[in-house]
């Protein structure tokens, strides 16, 4: 049993040491994102099997400025100033310039903190008279700060949206011909002002409205309205089992982005407003579904394919509808829209695959998806941050090597389990023969011995014949009787 208990020891240290990984990595932190003006926050780079150069710099340095323009971090931590000056927002960007890791790759992908700038809050003004509890005038009641509507509606019509005074934008379809719609709306204090109500103009297409909330103490919420009135003949499509209606003006269609430039298409012999990129060669147009929200498609020879353009920390992508491989189908929300994702997942528990997905772990926020680099036309596996709301290029090398390397893990674990399997085995067929050698012979009793019997001849080997054999000897024919006739001819 001892000598069984060591094999079990080396062969579970080997495994330990087998499953060991090593990855490069930096993460990015701040004491606060949210900071009272004249205040610093710190900014901590930490950085794990890597080394090299690191730029730090502001959006806005009027708004919030850093204490050091690079630094050089070497699997250690280093610590940057953040010195805020106005009130606003900045952002922060941390790029690897110069990082390659231990195992001499090179290290990308850059990370944004958006840094909040509070104004100092306002001391409450003196009353002038004498200090608590004496006589004098009561110190005036603090303004309202409410900037909240109670109800927002289009008489006759019916908003897409069901009212909720935290959502600040709202759409409406208009019937064709309208020229007019009357815009109400009800404030949630009294005390608040109340622009951008009453009889509006509309035209055909979309029509946006801003409904302006200014509360008491002067603080401000506008409320979006996006009417659209329908086309007296709408050009029609059809797209798996769903109707669509082809948006003809380009004022009525979503920003884009500047890698597109105008291109008028014809469409059933009409002429369509819509965009063109010379690098992928797309030709954009703009299709409304039923609900009145419009989106853009890509264009060609009769056929529509949707286009999903998002802009991460200045890198425009057009995602992608193509499967990662090894990971579970997802999504995350970005800019208020479900974007399709994958996240890494534990295929196997003997395996040890490289990653678990979100149902098998908390707070996993990284997903990954296929894109196109509008710009470049380069089309890559790219890595969302949920947290950081930050992407990068995914290091496909490196997973591919873990992937090896788990493979590589997984083989060996078998190879231990076999070689424990016949181990065990062995062992177990020496412990049964040892228990059969030192088993006692059985004597026999007097009662049980039997004595040979005298009259049995013992022959030597000599005198062996097989006529001593208990064997029938055949009989031989006997010659046939005589009959009685025979006797009688005798």
């Amino acid at each position: 049993m001892k000598k069984i208990k060591y094999i079990l020891t080396t062969i579970f240290t080997f495994l330990i040491f087998t499953n060991q990984t090593f990855a490069y990595s930096f993460d990015v932190s701040v004491t606060s994102k949210t900071v009272t003006v004249g205040n610093s926050i710190t900014l901590t780079i930490n950085g794990s099997d890597l080394a090299g150069k690191f730029t730090i710099s502001s959006s806005n340095n009027n708004v919030a400025s850093v204490s050091s323009g690079s630094v050089f971090v070497d699997n250690d931590t280093q610590r940057i100033t953040i010195t805020t000056k106005n009130t606003g927002t900045a952002s922060i960007t941390i790029n690897p310039e110069d990082v390659t890791s231990y195992s001499g790759e090179t290290v990308s992908g850059s990370k944004t903190i958006t840094i909040t700038v509070n104004p100092k809050p306002q001391n409450k003004p003196s009353s002038g008279g004498s200090s608590s509890g004496s006589s004098g005038s009561s110190p005036q009641a603090p303004k309202s700060t409410n900037s909240y509507l109670s109800s927002l509606t289009v008489e006759g019509l019916e908003l897409n949206e069901k009212f909720d005074k935290e959502n600040l934008e709202y759409t409406v379809n208009v019937p064709a011909d309208t020229e007019k719609i009357k815009i109400n709306a009800q404030l949630a204090d009294s005390e608040a002002k109340l622009t951008g109500v009453g009889e509006v103009s509309v035209s055909e297409g979309l029509n946006t409205f801003e409904i302006v909330v200014t509360a008491q103490n002067g603080s401000k919420r506008t409320y979006i309205l996006k009417a659209t009135v329908e086309e007296v003949e709408p050009i029609k499509v059809v797209i798996d089992n769903e109707t669509y209606t082809v948006v003809r003006k380009r004022k009525d269609l979503p920003s884009i982005s500047e890698y597109f430039a105008e291109k008028d298409i014809t469409i059933n012999n009409e002429k369509v407003e819509g965009y063109y990129n010379d690098t992928l060669k797309y030709t954009l147009i703009g299709l409304k579904d039923q609900t009145g929200k419009i989106a853009y498609y890509i264009y060609k020879s009769g056929k529509y394919t949707k286009y999903l353009e998002y802009t991460f920390n200045g890198t425009t992508l057009q995602v992608l509808d193509k499967e990662v491989s090894g990971a579970k189908l997802t999504s995350f929300i970005y800019d208020s829209d479900k974007i399709p994702s994958y996240q890494e997942v534990k295929l196997d528990i003997i395996k040890n695959t490289y990653a678990l997905d979100n149902n098998d772990i908390g707070g996993n926020q990284f997903y990954l998806f296929y894109a196109i680099n509008v710009e470049t036309g380069k089309e890559s596996l790219y890595q969302y941050d949920a947290s950081e709301k930050t992407i990068q290029r995914y290091n496909t090398l490196i997973l591919d090597q873990y992937k090896d390397r788990s493979d590589k893990y997984y083989m060996c674990l078998l190879g231990s389990l076999l070689l424990l399997g016949i181990t065990i085995i062995t062992f177990t067929t020496i412990l049964i023969c040892k228990n059969k050698k030192n088993k006692p012979k059985m004597k026999l009793s007097k009662e049980q011995f039997v004595e040979p019997k005298d009259d049995l001849p013992i022959k030597d080997e000599e005198e062996f014949s097989f006529d001593d054999l208990p064997i029938k000897k055949e009989k031989t024919p006997s010659s046939p009787k005589k009959t009685n006739k025979t006797k009688k001819n005798r």
